[in-house]
């Protein structure tokens, strides 16, 4: 008879051992006496049936086939106690939350959201350069850089391309942004546990490699403000999450984007870990 595991920790197969940031987490969970393994979310061969619980951790791979991880996320969630729970999840794919938080007050990157071509035919860019991206997509795939001025027919060849998959947004391009980078605030079941500054092409490079240059700093209070509002505004109350901040180009932070479906947690030491794990406690089916 298998035996029974108290926590998958989902990977993919370029992690099938986990991306670094989590290594740290399995020593901490393993420490309140769980019996945990790292298993990769569409292998096909996995009993799920022997994971009370399954964690989302490097799951980097989801984005390249969404009809698949819909179909695996409606098989498991009958069957295993997922974290967050497949409600979150779902509600992440889409950026359109972003419209969410601005409906809310919450400061967000002004963005013209485009949903058929018709759109693109009668389109006005309001800004010097902008930047284009699927409305459903993780990290950069599918993000590109344009001057709206001289490279309009470019500009509108990528969107129709990206209209076939996904809704598109078109944002400003924050120069600003270059200059101070992203803040990341880390929250677990609430509570903030950390902040992170990182390059703007914090999305360039490894998994590793993105991790290894995050520095953790101490938020400012308009940033701590920020955060808390947003978790207020979520309708799902998540375990972890990573709220994504920028600065506008006139030095206020806006949300970039909200991460709870496979983000990097920067869990650079044990504090972190061990905050994580045991905020993780009360979740888990025993």
């Amino acid at each position: 008879m298998a035996e029974s595991l108290d926590i998958g920790l989902l990977t993919c197969s370029d992690f099938p051992e986990l991306q670094s940031d989590f290594h740290l987490l399995k020593t901490e969970l393993e420490a309140q006496g769980l019996k945990v393994r790292p298993v990769i979310w569409n292998q096909m061969e996995v009993d799920w049936s022997n994971f009370k619980n399954l964690l989302f951790c490097s799951v980097w791979d989801y984005c390249s086939n969404y009809p698949l991880f819909h179909k695996w996320l409606a098989a498991r969630e009958v069957q295993c106690n997922i974290i967050n729970s497949p409600e979150i999840i779902r509600w992440n794919l889409n950026k359109s939350y972003l419209q969410h938080f601005e409906k809310n007050s919450i400061p967000v990157i002004p963005t013209h959201w485009i949903y058929e071509q018709n759109q693109v035919t009668y389109l006005n860019f309001d800004w010097q350069d902008v930047v284009v991206k699927p409305a459903i997509g993780a990290g950069s795939s599918g993000m590109k850089k344009f001057e709206s001025l001289r490279q309009t027919d470019k500009i509108k060849t990528h969107i129709n391309f990206l209209l076939e998959d996904s809704i598109v947004m078109v944002q400003p391009y924050l120069e600003s942004a270059d200059k101070f980078g992203e803040t990341a605030l880390i929250y677990f079941n609430g509570e903030l546990s950390h902040t992170t500054h990182r390059p703007l092409g914090g999305h360039k490079g490894t998994a590793d490699e993105r991790v290894e240059t995050a520095t953790h700093i101490e938020p400012s209070d308009e940033q701590i403000a920020l955060g808390k509002k947003v978790l207020e505004t979520i309708p799902h109350k998540p375990t972890y999450i990573r709220v994504d901040l920028l600065k506008d180009d006139s030095g206020k932070d806006v949300v970039l984007e909200v991460e709870m479906i496979e983000p990097s947690l920067f869990l650079k030491n044990s504090k972190t870990a061990s905050t994580y794990a045991k905020a993780l406690a009360g979740c888990l089916v025993k």
